[in-house]
């Protein structure tokens, strides 16, 4: 069996339209056909793989490599594998570096926050900051579908999982849209309709106070702090709307003061034994 077919029924499984690619695992899928599709998959190694992916992905980082290439094609043979087509083989990915999370200090996103205008670009970093969301994600919400002040809810909608997630309204934040005239709850509640408008005032901001900030790195932020304040990782994932524990696990470190904080919290052993009665001798 060809590479070729073998994707064809894998993505049959997945329910993948590789004659019209919408999806990203098809059309990565496509592009892998083009260097491997008429190769055997029973002749395919993890060599030939590696040649893939320094092909369709020249000079870029490892990660990259992993994505775009190498966890599906290993999807794709491991597939084959399970319905008898081939001989299951291990697919070893490229080694990434560990993720470093780009978080900055509770101190400098007040820094930010109070140097930003008055108006919908200081209630922009306010938001972003209180609840992590991606910012081309956050400028689409309208009032009509995004917001409820009464059940003090926003909701966003996951392209990836094809459905609406809610998040709790943080209480600053329900406070400064309460305080938004009702005639003015409608439609989008950011005037910027793309990113590039936000860093037209954003960059000159962040250039005159001389620090590093984009707006992704506040929901890397909000990740490490939830991590800071004990969260634990099914909280995180739910905060920032992940679906895969690798995508929030960046965040899950802790320092000797908050293992030191945990340890205080489960106190002292001794002296809380139960005592133990003893059974009379018959």
């Amino acid at each position: 069996m060809s590479f070729a077919t073998a994707a064809s029924l894998y993505a049959e499984f997945r329910g993948l339209d590789l004659a019209l690619p919408r999806e990203r695992d098809a059309q990565r899928i496509g592009r892998l056909n083009v260097v491997l599709g008429k190769r055997m998959i029973a002749d395919i190694r993890q060599a030939d793989l590696v040649d893939a992916a320094n092909i369709l992905c020249p000079n870029l980082a490892p990660q990259t490599k992993n994505r775009e290439v190498m966890r599906i094609a290993g999807a794709i043979l491991h597939y084959a594998a399970q319905n008898d087509y081939c001989e299951w083989r291990r697919v070893r990915l490229f080694r990434e570096p560990k993720p470093q999370t780009r978080a900055v200090s509770m101190e400098l996103a007040s820094a930010l926050i109070g140097a930003a205008p008055e108006g919908k670009q200081r209630l922009l970093l306010l938001w972003l900051f209180h609840h992590g969301t991606r910012i081309t994600q956050t400028l689409g919400i309208t009032w009509e579908t995004g917001i409820s002040l009464r059940e003090r809810v926003f909701r966003l909608y996951d392209k990836k999982g094809n459905r609406w997630r809610e998040f709790p309204l943080h209480p600053e934040l329900l406070e400064e849209l309460s305080a938004i005239p009702e005639e003015s709850r409608t439609g989008r509640l950011w005037p910027w309709r793309s990113k590039s408008g936000v860093y037209w005032w954003l960059r000159p901001l962040v250039q005159q106070m001389q620090v590093s900030f984009t707006p992704h790195m506040a929901r890397h932020s909000r990740g490490r702090w939830l991590n800071e304040a004990g969260a634990g990782l099914r909280t995180i994932m739910d905060a920032l709307g992940h679906d895969d524990p690798k995508s929030s696990i960046r965040y899950q470190s802790a320092d000797v003061e908050m293992i030191r904080t945990v340890d205080e919290k489960l106190g002292d052993f001794r002296g809380k034994a139960p005592s133990v009665r003893r059974k009379p001798n018959p």
